[in-house]
């Protein structure tokens, strides 16, 4: 293609020079060179072509990787912080999303599901009863849990509450507090 151009703008009266290759097209004639290959041939976009290809499909396997290994991680830290069971299904979902966003590094987020998968949790249990137009405190206070989920509940709710509207700074302690309180009153339940 380039020797039929050059051909008709010599027609033309246009004086055609030699074009010094550009950087690509010299990084792919050394990397020729110390591969042993024969590039005379082969049209230097080609090559390109060929390298972003492989590029990209790398790129891709690379990605669907890290998410298998952060999808396995997600399960195995629901299945530690207790609530991976049939009965705790709904809980089990919301749990993932407070994952999900503590990974994306929204704790605010995080805290608000970890609650509500909690809530959830002793709803599906008996503990509690939930209905979505109530508040946190409106459950504690409503909801007739039982005695010690209503203390357990209201002494997290004085703290978690102001980090929960973002009043004040979420910390990954925050999250692990109500973990834990997630695994001691659902223990048996959701284990």
């Amino acid at each position: 293609m380039r020797a039929v151009l050059a051909d008709v703008l010599a027609r033309e009266g246009i004086p055609v020079g030699e074009q010094e290759p550009g950087w690509l097209a010299r990084f792919l004639r050394w990397l020729a060179g110390r591969l042993g290959l024969d590039l005379s041939s082969v049209d230097v976009s080609l090559v390109f072509a060929i390298i972003a290809v492989t590029f990209t499909l790398l790129c891709v396997v690379w990605i669907a990787r890290g998410r298998r290994r952060r999808v396995r991680g997600l399960d195995a830290r629901t299945t530690q912080a207790g609530i991976d069971s049939p009965g705790g299904a709904r809980a089990l979902a919301i749990r993932r999303e407070a994952l999900e966003a503590e990974e994306r590094g929204e704790l605010a987020l995080a805290l608000r599901l970890n609650l509500f998968a909690l809530v959830v949790g002793l709803s599906e249990h008996g503990d509690l009863e939930y209905r979505e137009a109530w508040t946190n405190r409106e459950l504690v206070e409503r909801g007739r849990p039982r005695p010690e989920v209503r203390d357990r509940l209201t002494d997290l709710l004085d703290d978690i509450d102001p980090k929960t509207f973002g009043r004040t700074r979420t910390t990954p302690e925050d999250l692990r507090r109500v973990e834990a309180l997630s695994l001691e009153l659902l223990e048996g339940v959701c284990a």
